[in-house]
């Protein structure tokens, strides 16, 4: 994910493979997302468990 938010800089990204991730560790992993989503411009969105989103 980072590497793409940083090549391709897309308008909008969507962090779908956390399930390795715990809920804990999604705080951290969520933030980290947001920074790298920030510098390239993106608006990124983090789901939790059972979210989804229709594209």
């Amino acid at each position: 994910m980072v590497d793409y938010l940083r090549e391709v800089a897309p308008d909008r990204a969507y962090s779908i493979h956390d399930a390795y991730v715990s809920e804990t560790g999604m705080g951290p992993v969520g933030m980290f997302l947001a920074d790298e989503a920030e510098r390239s411009g993106a608006d990124i969105r983090v789901f939790g468990a059972g979210e989804s989103i229709e594209v």
